[in-house]
């Protein structure tokens, strides 16, 4: 459980700076509210980002052809 705490402040650490950033970016353009909406839109697309990357990275080498055959072969009990 620390290291999850640690791992949550650490993201806290990195990611409030970037949000204060964008909405000190959008207050001077548009007002509170816009900012504020801005702000968690730019920062809410980043976990999307890192989901479809790891997914495409992990998600097609488990359908690679080489290891359908190594768990094809280890499931007939060919070593």
């Amino acid at each position: 459980m620390g290291l999850m705490g640690t791992a949550g402040m650490l993201s806290v650490f990195f990611v409030l700076p970037q949000m204060g950033k964008v909405y000190d970016h959008y207050k001077a353009l548009g007002g509170e509210v816009v900012a504020s909406q801005m702000s968690f839109r730019v920062v809410g697309g980043t976990p999307s980002r890192a989901a479809v990357l790891f997914l495409e990275r992990y998600g097609f080498y488990d359908r690679s052809p080489r290891r359908l055959q190594t768990g094809a072969a280890h499931a007939c009990g060919k070593d």
